[in-house]
């Protein structure tokens, strides 16, 4: 199949074999992929993205020798059901999931791999138990924000916020705007969006936010109690030099279907604000290697280019 490679730093189109499905695994066609900021930092910091991989206790890391197939924020079409499977859903579905293959020896990781190729391919393997079929009405552009879109209801699920807490989200790329919408969809009150960009902030107002901050401009009362949930992988020490009063909860954001089927609510919450008031807009690319992204997620009709919105935090005042 062709896929766009990850090799010796270097994003390219190479053949590459077409995956086989194992047990209880369909094969899949690629429809859309979109681009997370995670794989610009994996393809631009390779060696730090895999450290960390390490320190998290990944058992499988990539290998920077051998190529990687990027790509988790998908829609495909079922083309083949491997062995074991219960082939409810018929061949040429179209369905999302959790970037990940659940097997015997432990779960796997789906794009930053060098085994299991994401959806940079024209073909991947998904696991059947975690396929979620995509509603007729959706399109498939959109069907491919369902990821992202469950990291932000993932999230604020994650942050138990309670009646007196106004959330603070801090960053409003992509999954910051999916946080606030998660946010306003469950009817919390008021919510605080800061981000150094006016375009944003302005986004974070259409999706649901009460107050934009300008960080640059203005910054939280320095005796307020902050309650941080992480999102992604850091390094908790540089973070406690950043901010060393607060209370501290890692969480791998590990979305499961719940999260997946309310994001779809969420993408056409998106979509009415894209269509009042032009939300979804194409990022241009700053250097060639995310001219190289750009170009590839353009092939597999992605429309966005994303920045990974770092955290989100729980602001209550004393």
């Amino acid at each position: 199949m062709r896929a766009v490679v990850m090799r010796n730093r270097q994003l390219l189109v190479a053949d590459v074999p077409t995956p086989e499905p194992g047990p209880g695994e369909v094969l899949v066609r690629t429809l859309a992929c979109g681009i997370c900021g995670s794989d610009l930092h994996a393809f631009r910091h390779a060696e730090r993205f895999v450290e960390a991989g390490r320190r998290a206790g990944n058992p499988r890391v990539m290998d920077l020798a051998r190529d990687v197939v990027m790509g988790h924020e998908f829609c495909a079409e079922i083309v083949e059901h491997g062995p074991g499977t219960t082939r409810a859903l018929r061949i040429g579905t179209r369905v999302c999931s959790r970037p990940t293959l659940l097997r015997a020896t432990g779960p796997q990781s789906i794009g930053y791999s060098n085994d299991n190729p994401g959806g940079y391919g024209e073909y991947m393997r998904l696991t059947e138990a975690l396929l979620l079929e995509v509603p007729a009405d959706l399109s498939t552009e959109h069907a491919a924000f369902t990821e992202p879109m469950a990291v932000g209801v993932h999230a604020v699920a994650r942050a138990r916020l309670e009646p007196d807490d106004a959330p603070l989200v801090i960053g409003c790329g992509p999954v910051g705007l999916a946080v606030i919408a998660a946010l306003r969809l469950r009817g919390v009150r008021p919510i605080v969006a800061a981000d150094f960009s006016p375009l944003r902030r302005e986004l974070a107002v259409a999706l649901g936010a009460d107050t934009v901050v300008d960080p640059a401009e203005h910054a939280p009362r320095r005796d307020a109690r902050l309650r941080l949930l992480e999102v992604g992988v850091t390094d908790r020490r540089a973070e406690r030099d950043v901010l060393p009063q607060r209370e501290v909860e890692d969480d791998g954001v590990l979305e499961d279907e719940a999260n997946l089927a309310l994001a779809y609510v969420m993408i056409a919450h998106v979509l009415a604000v894209e269509e009042d008031a032009a939300a979804v807009r194409h990022v241009e690319p700053r250097d060639k290697a995310e001219e190289c992204c750009f170009a590839a997620a353009r092939r597999s009709r992605a429309r966005w280019a994303r920045c990974c919105c770092r955290s989100i935090q729980s602001f209550r005042s004393r």
